[in-house]
């Protein structure tokens, strides 16, 4: 799929970071403030680690990989031209999400009992874990049903919209940023039989 669309008029790096920035902070500052209701302050401090990792993995996706190091590299080190070519092929495996669950495991036995930034720091590697599973079910059909407008989202920016559609945990980031594919936008059966291709198909049609 090589016919893309223009991009739309987003909000560029620096205003992106500064407002993602003090919206996570603004949201973890609150949960300190009410430190002395642990059970409280612990889980506001856990849900906006996870909200922070939302917010990097949009940057990351956005910026890191679409718009400023890897388009101009000349070596893709994180194959992710490939990807957007062959979309089944998803190089994070069951041996690198099993890892990340060691660490989450180790982590949350500290954070339980220490509160504050550790809180922040297992609310981050659980967004992590998320977006390594929520990635392989973009790709499987049941992601249709599970997350419908996540993986519309998804098709379209692996066919037509590569500069729109960059979260997978939540969309709220492409919303804020003006990222998102437009409703009008129709997937087509083109669009899905190239994105649910076979692992097989694409080994021998490199």
């Amino acid at each position: 799929m090589n016919t893309y669309l223009k991009a739309p008029k987003s909000i560029s790096l620096g205003p992106c970071l500064i407002i993602g920035f003090f919206i996570v902070s603004a949201f973890s500052g609150i949960g300190f403030l009410l430190s002395e209701n642990q059970f409280l302050s612990n889980s506001l401090l856990f849900c906006s680690g996870w909200f922070f990792w939302t917010f990097f993995e949009y940057a990351v996706h956005r910026f890191f990989m679409h718009e400023l190091i890897v388009p101009q590299a000349k070596k893709d080190i994180i194959n992710h031209r490939y990807h957007h070519r062959n979309p089944q092929d998803i190089k994070i495996n069951i041996k690198h999400r099993l890892f990340i669950l060691l660490i989450i495991s180790i982590v949350a036995f500290y954070a339980f009992q220490m509160g504050g930034f550790m809180m922040n720091l297992l609310g981050f590697l659980v967004g992590l874990s998320n977006y390594t599973f929520l990635h392989y079910l973009l790709h499987r059909p049941i992601g249709g049903v599970l997350m419908p407008r996540v993986q519309r989202n998804h098709i379209l920016h692996h066919s037509i919209r590569p500069n729109h559609g960059f979260s997978f945990s939540t969309v709220l980031w492409d919303w804020l940023f003006n990222t998102l594919p437009p409703k009008s936008d129709i997937v087509t059966k083109k669009m899905m039989e190239f994105y649910f291709q076979d692992l097989q198909t694409i080994k021998q049609n490199p």
